[in-house]
């Protein structure tokens, strides 16, 4: 567990290499944290956008209450399922636990009305997997009827572990037809989707090499994941260390040859015809970040590679 003494060290660093956002999650729940609330009331002092990433489990009103009164930026909920009792299936939690989730983020749009406050942004994030598939319109229907902000579906990942999950041609067919009526929903009640985009995906297998194989990959520039143990990697989809910010400031560790090899070699994506090393390129989450990035480049001139 990350000390709130290096959490702090490592939000300093950040704010003086000009970082613009933040995002507390991965690969626990951060609510567990005892300091989580001062970590996040750390990170927007220091002028940072700020985003926690929870599945909701330990969220409660006063929790809430303290997220808008700090001017948190953003809540994004892990919840993959519509119904409580597909909750329990896919979570082995108590039955009932998902509205009690449910009960807090409605309190969380509400107190943010009464206050007058245009943040937290609450965002619900559905990883689309065998056992919620039926429910992809149901999550957008609740979103739209409690005044949540954002549904972000989430295709599952291709390993070992997850491949007993994996859908069907049946149904992934059910699930465009879900998306579709989620799509619709979602925008006559002016919320936020990408469903529209989720639909234009390829088969899941390999979603995002549409992308890698024709754009240079630019991950390496905006963004890196820091673990709670100090290991640095340059992508959410990687499982190459660069470097240890326990052991070295991240001004180092970003301008390393080990960075500047990544950034060198994920730039080459299209000519390498293969993933860079140790990294998920087909099947990234960061493919629509990279689009994003080169977007606002505007004239299409491409980053230097640092």
């Amino acid at each position: 567990m990350l000390s709130l003494e290096a959490f702090a060290g490592l939000v300093s660093q950040l704010r003086e290499m000009g970082t613009q956002r933040l995002d507390i999650g991965g690969t626990g729940e951060p609510m567990l944290h005892p300091d989580l609330l001062e970590m996040l009331r750390q990170v927007k002092n220091a002028g940072m956008r700020c985003t926690l990433i929870t599945n909701g489990s330990l969220l409660t009103p006063k929790a809430c209450d303290r997220f808008i009164a700090m001017g948190l930026d953003s809540v994004n909920i892990s919840i993959n399922s519509a119904t409580d009792g597909t909750h329990h299936r896919i979570t082995q939690a108590p039955m009932g636990e998902r509205s009690r989730i449910v009960r807090a983020l409605r309190y969380l749009v509400e107190r943010r009305a009464q206050s007058g406050a245009g943040s937290p942004c609450v965002s619900v994030s559905f990883i689309i997997q065998k056992g919620n598939f039926a429910e992809v319109a149901l999550i957008a229907q609740e979103a739209a009827m409690f005044g949540f902000d954002n549904v972000e579906y989430v295709a599952l990942g291709m390993n070992e572990a997850s491949r007993d999950l994996q859908l069907s041609p049946w149904e992934q067919a059910q699930v465009h037809r879900g998306l579709g009526e989620a799509q619709r929903v979602l925008a006559s009640a002016g919320r936020m989707t990408n469903a529209g985009r989720y639909l234009s995906l390829p088969p899941r297998a390999e979603w995002s090499r549409p992308v890698v194989t024709q754009t240079p990959c630019t991950i390496g520039q905006f963004f890196c994941r820091i673990l709670a143990d100090g290991s640095v990697d340059p992508c959410g989809c990687s499982r190459r260390v660069i470097g240890d910010a326990m052991r070295e400031p991240i001004r180092d560790i970003w301008s390393s040859p080990g960075y500047r090899a990544f950034r060198r070699e994920a730039f080459s994506l299209p000519r390498l015809g293969r993933p860079v090393d140790a990294c998920g390129c087909y099947t990234c989450g960061h493919s629509q970040r990279i689009v994003n990035y080169q977007q606002t480049l505007g004239t299409g001139a491409l980053p230097e590679i640092l």
